[in-house]
């Protein structure tokens, strides 16, 4: 679990510059000033798998043995790392413009693709 919300938190950066750089690629105007992905996916993660009723039975199992002999030495770690989910969960929004500064994806698919397959085109006419 812990895993899965670390790829997530590693990536949603990229995520959402993707969705950006689609939106321009079909022509269509983003409606929205703040960022969705992150805030959205927190939401649906901490609603879906965190308050699983069997997820919620092991977390509060798993509570109850930290800091004591049997305990695995990740334990109080994993419960941490549960907790900063949703304590993250309510982030101040961000606006596209202070994100697209930062630039997520190091490079614009959609010139990335267009020069792609102008040198393609070009390759098969000169064959």
């Amino acid at each position: 679990m812990g895993d899965y919300f670390d790829l997530f938190k590693n990536n949603t950066d990229k995520l959402e510059d993707l969705w950006l750089q689609l939106l321009e690629y079909v022509d269509v105007k983003n409606t929205n000033q703040c960022r969705i992905f992150r805030r959205m996916h927190y939401a649906i993660y901490i609603r879906t798998v965190i308050k699983n009723t069997t997820i919620q039975a092991i977390i509060n199992e798993a509570s109850n043995w930290t800091n004591t002999p049997q305990a695995s030495k990740m334990l109080k770690e994993h419960l941490d790392k549960i907790k900063q989910i949703e304590n993250d969960s309510h982030p101040i929004p961000e606006t596209y413009e202070n994100f697209n500064m930062r630039g997520a994806l190091k490079f614009n698919l959609n010139t990335y693709t267009k020069t792609e397959f102008e040198q393609k085109q070009t390759l098969e006419r000169q064959q």
